[in-house]
Order: C-alpha cells, then sequence, then structure tokens
C-alpha cells in the first residue's frame, strides 16, 4: 500500500497544474501551450504594460488588428498567447485571485502578474460593455395586441360562424409580425404563457435561488 501511495504522489506531482486555462500539454488551448514559454521568460516591462493595453483595445473594440505592430515572430506569438488569456479571463469571468493563483503556478512573474490583474480590473468593465452591445440576438417582443374576428357565411340557408384571433407582435427591431389562430389555440397559448409565468415566479422565490443570488453578487465583488 505504501508503494502504491508514493507512485501515485509521484505520478500526480509530475502532472501539469490545474489552471483556469487547464493543463499544459493535456487540456489547454494549442494556442497557448505551444507558445507559453515565450511569454513566460522575462519581458521588457514597457513592451508588456503595452501588449496589455493593446490586448484590452482590442478586445474593448479601440483599436483593431491592423494597429498591433508586432515585428518578431516570436514576440508576435508570446502577444497572441498573452491576448488569449487575457479573453478566457474576461470570457469566464475568472477572479483576480483565481488568476493571480494560476498564473504563478504557470512560471510567470511576479511583477507580470500584477500588471496583468491590474490592467485587467481596469479594463472588463469596458469590454463587458463593449461585448453587450455587440452580441448577436434576436429581436425581442415589445408589446402584443389581438382581436377576433368573426366569419359569417351561409351555406343551406344556415348561418356558420367561425370565430378567430389575429396577433400583433411588435418586435424590438422595428418589425410588427402579424400571426392568425384559431380561438382555441389562442386560449391554449393564454394558458400555455401563464403556466410558464407561474413556474418562474416559484422558481424565483425558491431558497436556493436567493442563495445563487447572493453568491453571484460575491463573485462579481472579486472581479
Amino acid at each position: 500500500d505504501d508503494l502504491l501511495k508514493e507512485a501515485q504522489r509521484k505520478a500526480e506531482a509530475k502532472e501539469p497544474p490545474l489552471t483556469f486555462l487547464g493543463r499544459k500539454g493535456l487540456d489547454m488551448p494549442r494556442e497557448i501551450s505551444f507558445h507559453l514559454d515565450k511569454l513566460v521568460k522575462p519581458q521588457d516591462d514597457k513592451v508588456l504594460a503595452k501588449w496589455l493595453d493593446q490586448a484590452v483595445g482590442l478586445l474593448n473594440g479601440t483599436l483593431t488588428s491592423s494597429d498591433i505592430n508586432v515585428v518578431d515572430k516570436d514576440e508576435h506569438y508570446a502577444f497572441t498567447c498573452m491576448f488569449m488569456i487575457f479573453s478566457t479571463c474576461i470570457k469566464n469571468k475568472v477572479t483576480l485571485e483565481r488568476v493571480e493563483a494560476d498564473l504563478l503556478k504557470l512560471g510567470f512573474e511576479k511583477d507580470f502578474v500584477t500588471l496583468f490583474k491590474k490592467r485587467l480590473h481596469e479594463g472588463r468593465s469596458s469590454i463587458e460593455v463593449t461585448s453587450q452591445q455587440n452580441r448577436v440576438s434576436n429581436p425581442r417582443l415589445k408589446s402584443l395586441n389581438w382581436r377576433i374576428d368573426i366569419i359569417i357565411s351561409s351555406a343551406d340557408r344556415k348561418k356558420l360562424v367561425t370565430p378567430s384571433v389575429t396577433l400583433r407582435m411588435f418586435l424590438s427591431n422595428g418589425e410588427i409580425k402579424h400571426l392568425e389562430m384559431s380561438l382555441e389555440s389562442f386560449q391554449k397559448v393564454r394558458y400555455n404563457v401563464a403556466k410558464v409565468l407561474h413556474q418562474m415566479g416559484e422558481l424565483e422565490n425558491h431558497p436556493m435561488m436567493r442563495i445563487m443570488s447572493v453568491l453571484e453578487a460575491e463573485e462579481s465583488r472579486k472581479l
């Protein structure tokens, strides 16, 4: 048993550390894993600060790829690697504490980690706002009008009354959609919508949801 435990301990010690980027050589993105060593090695502080500012500019839309002037091939790979690390932090909402701990695990120097955290904290809000504004989404329903139409026809001296409902939907992109359905189908839609709204209200009032809201607020304060 002792030999087995010792072998397991050595195997675990040889494994790359688990970080928010994954494990190097295992599940870490190739663009990061292949060029991480070029970024980890000592770099000029002014160059790193410029790269971080450019990464923020690319993500918040104030810069384009043509504004990035990296001539040296190794520097290009290093900048690309850092940009992907930075964007991963934003996308996955990684806390500053986790960023610091994991970058140190990967071999980054303390000064670089401090600078990285500072730029991440300063640029996160503007990047998230830009992301929300540029998000591609389907138009939302702004308002809904409906009316009942009754068609009266005569056949063999008998009047046939056929009620139907016409819906007019106003969408957030300015479009107006019309939809016609039978009265029975309309009543089913009303019932199903009311049922879903009731279930959503019960879900929002569930104690577990309140706990999740508190945890999310706590995570947001750490960003």
